[in-house]
């Protein structure tokens, strides 16, 4: 994707200057952790660390020592930190999660992985979503595909890097194989470009962390209701309004604390994302208590699935504005594709009240990425009635 952007590169005195502090707040650390180490061998308990020549050849001898000997330096986490902010100015790392971009983007190297059967992931997981939807329209039930382009893909002008070529094509493979398999499925990468080329200074995700923000958030549920309004699904009938409280305010993402800067001081670590509060609210609606407990026992018109970007950036509340209607946000963090449309198919809610509409959010990166130790690939999700 080309586009103009507005980022300026630093004056090589700059450059110079940070270098130098980062060098010295590094030569502090290694000062600093030399006399903590000092003072804690002096005060070490070895009373429990395991001796003779069987424990020292197995490792439980070292590993014991090390455990106490971390136990015993009580500025650990500062000097970890320390070091941490060191290696992110010196040398732009950041460790094997994150990937340093430029004019301090961070990205998520998960979204660059490629593993053997990727593809085959693909197929299986776009079977998975078709078989779903299938099983919902036999019930009644709408549902849409919100295929969620990667922050690697939306914002590759500041990544640094060539994406590798599977994952180049990944977004149009399940976006082909979910139309191939007619399943209604919005295509946010083209609104994404499309607002981009309108408005190439703008940005969509947060810098320093791996979702959408309030833009990106706010696009796309503005797309779910432009298709919902041209299907005629879900017939707007709550009127919302929207408010921005308070000042903008800085946001620590997800992506520095997994370069563990999400707890340093501002001088010591990328600025994160400046960002104001935003309230959604209905002017006339019913109790938030008919919700019920879990996903409640009162029926709402839209159902919400998908995974931490339904709960980041206020979408839900997005969602609802612009489609003039409750949303019922069953999104689950750290669910991967399937997490929580199985909860919630599972729950007394959804067959007891089911809704008329399933928006369903997919990251491109969970059609390929393996599953979690110990999990299996879900076969199944909502059998046919």
């Amino acid at each position: 994707m080309s586009m103009e952007t507005t980022t300026q590169n630093p004056s090589p005195r700059s450059i110079g200057i940070q270098n130098f502090l980062a060098s010295a707040l590094l030569l502090a650390v290694m000062v600093f952790g030399l006399w903590q180490m000092a003072g804690a061998s002096r005060n070490l308990d070895l009373s429990t660390v395991p001796s003779g020549w069987g424990s020292f050849w197995d490792g439980s001898t070292t590993q014991a020592f090390e455990k106490r000997l971390d136990q015993a330096v009580p500025a650990r986490p500062e000097l970890i930190m320390a070091a941490n902010a060191a290696r992110y100015w010196l040398t732009h790392g950041a460790g094997p999660k994150v990937r340093v971009g430029d004019d301090n983007w961070l990205f998520l190297t998960e979204e660059l992985q490629v593993d053997a059967g990727a593809e085959q992931r693909l197929q299986q997981r776009v079977a998975l979503l078709a078989d779903t939807h299938r099983a919902l329209e036999a019930r009644g039930i709408a549902s849409v595909i919100l295929l969620v382009p990667d922050k690697t893909r939306v914002h590759s002008e500041s990544l640094g890097a060539i994406r590798p070529e599977f994952v180049e094509r990944r977004y149009a493979l399940g976006l082909e194989g979910l139309k191939a398999a007619n399943v209604p499925v919005i295509d946010l990468h083209a609104d994404m470009q499309a607002a981009l080329q309108n408005d190439p200074t703008q940005e969509l995700y947060y810098r320093t962390d791996t979702h959408w923000n309030q833009n990106g958030a706010e696009l796309a549920a503005k797309a779910v209701a432009r298709w919902n309004s041209e299907k005629g699904i879900v017939a707007g009938q709550t009127a919302f309004e929207l408010r921005r409280e308070g000042e903008a305010a800085e946001r620590v993402g997800d992506l520095l604390a997994l370069i563990g800067l999400d707890k340093a001081p501002a001088w010591m670590r990328p600025r994160g994302d400046q960002e104001v509060p935003v309230v959604v609210e209905a002017q006339a609606s019913a109790s938030a208590d008919a919700l019920g407990d879990l996903f409640g026992d009162a029926g709402v018109p839209v159902v919400l699935l998908g995974t931490s970007y339904s709960q980041r950036a206020a979408f839900g509340d997005f969602l609802r504005l612009h489609l003039g209607s409750e949303v019922l946000n069953a999104s689950k963090d750290g669910g991967r594709i399937a997490g929580s449309a199985e909860e919630y198919f599972a729950d007394d809610a959804f067959s007891q009240s089911p809704p008329t509409l399933v928006v369903w959010e997919v990251p491109e990166r969970f059609l390929t990425l393996p599953m979690d130790e110990g999990k299996t690939e879900p076969a199944v999700l909502l059998p046919a009635p």
